[in-house]
């Protein structure tokens, strides 16, 4: 996976209405777009709408970032 990645909400209009809908749902200051990094909060598009998640693989004692698939197979993920 990527470490960082941006995108601002004036982008375009899908974008800008998810940002209007996490802010509603999260408050203002829940997220702000612009460079996400691991760890970050970052909206996610679910069946139910958006939400906020943290961006990154999280292992017990360890955060993954640039993992290859060569390395990675075997390692359980999930949400959070």
């Amino acid at each position: 996976m990527c470490g960082r990645y941006q995108f601002t909400a004036e982008e375009c209009r899908e974008i800008r209405q998810i940002v209007q809908e996490i802010q509603q749902r999260y408050g203002d200051g829940a997220f702000q777009p612009g460079e996400i990094r691991p760890t970050s909060a970052a909206p996610v598009l679910l069946d139910r709408g958006p939400a906020l998640m943290r961006w990154g693989y999280q292992l017990p004692h360890s955060l993954v970032i640039n993992a290859r698939a060569e390395t990675a197979s075997g390692v359980r993920v999930g949400c959070n």
